[in-house]
């Protein structure tokens, strides 16, 4: 026979009176009064401008029948809660007080020590951190005097010039280079990045200046619609495996710039509230060590996971380093039906 302690009892009423709080609350409405804006309303969705930066777009979304809110723009997002905490300068706990009066529910006095105010604490106190960390940020236009004709390279390789365009490729032919714009989740310029062709470059890769740390998704500004629709992204590690899927007619893809998903990376997922992510690493990484990861745990409580495992190498093993699309698109499609949901 199962016993429940009182700790699980207690976890559990409270998860139930948050919920009661959330349902209570209508939050297109809520938003709309709080913003003095309408908003645009869909079937769906209510859009709005995101209170949190300017938002020329209405990139600010909230799902009516999930009753949940993202920004595709600036990647924060959540329920009613989320919102208050965020809008309001709130804590989890003084968040939840402030949901429960509009709500017209009475809380529980030890209501604060549920698991639930711990991981908002957490995500709160991340994004804190991240947000007192410096990034110098630089003006694009010095790069005009590249070229902006599309590199024959990278057509060869499958990549539409459409494509390589829409991501702003640029090619410096005094330094054999080719290379592409860097912006943070708020559309601001970071540095171009290069991919060095000379085979004696000391780096494959380099930027101009500092990233500083990955709290972003390269691409996310270009696929925020197709997330948005799809319900699904699909994450990289290099922005060239993301052209090549919009090369095919895939819109919902972007970049980890890197061989995993950084532990911000995995915050702006979890406010997102995406229903599938999915983890399209190359050939020599190991899908199941990444997966182990704290972080992504984490966010397996919040949506499904899932990884692209090759097991029968069809991009031929760990050893050729390929990326899940850069064996043809029918290779992908077969990878991607095969892929695994992390349990």
């Amino acid at each position: 026979m199962t016993t429940t302690t009182r700790d699980e009892e207690q976890e559990r009423f409270y998860s139930e009176q948050v919920e009661e709080i959330v349902s209570k609350i209508k939050l297109e409405d809520y938003i709309a009064e709080d913003l003095g804006d309408g908003g645009k309303r869909f079937e769906n969705c209510v859009k709005f401008h995101c209170p949190f930066h300017v938002d020329e777009h209405e990139s600010f979304s909230v799902r009516t029948d999930e009753q949940y809110w993202h920004c595709f723009s600036c990647g924060r997002g959540g329920n009613i809660i989320n919102y208050i905490m965020l809008k309001d300068g709130l804590s989890y706990a003084n968040a939840v007080h402030k949901a429960a009066v509009v709500a017209g529910v009475e809380l529980a006095d030890d209501i604060i020590f549920s698991h639930t105010y711990d991981i908002n604490e957490k995500l709160n106190r991340m994004s804190k951190v991240r947000r007192t960390k410096k990034r110098e940020y630089h003006d694009i236009s010095e790069y005009d005097k590249y070229s902006t004709e599309p590199p024959k390279l990278w057509m060869d390789e499958g990549i539409s010039a459409q494509s390589l365009r829409k991501y702003g490729v640029r090619v410096d032919h005094e330094q054999n280079r080719i290379g592409y714009p860097m912006v943070d989740m708020d559309d601001k310029f970071i540095t171009f990045k290069w991919r060095y062709l000379n085979p004696n470059s000391r780096a494959k890769y380099k930027p101009d200046y500092p990233i500083g740390e990955l709290d972003f998704f390269q691409g996310w500004r270009q696929a925020e619609k197709g997330i948005e629709e799809s319900q699904t992204v699909v994450l990289f590690e290099s922005i060239k495996s993301v052209m090549k899927m919009d090369t095919w007619g895939y819109n919902n893809t972007v970049s980890c710039e890197g061989h995993n998903v950084t532990q911000p990376q995995v915050e702006i997922l979890i406010k997102c509230h995406v229903r599938n992510v999915v983890l399209a690493f190359d050939s020599d990484v190991v899908a199941y060590n990444t997966a182990q990861k704290d972080y992504v745990q984490l966010l397996k409580r919040f949506t499904n996971v899932w990884i692209i495992n090759d097991r029968n190498e069809l991009l031929g093993g760990a050893s050729a380093k390929n990326a899940p699309v850069d064996c043809g698109k029918e290779i992908w499609e077969i990878l991607y039906s095969e892929k695994v949901k992390l349990r």
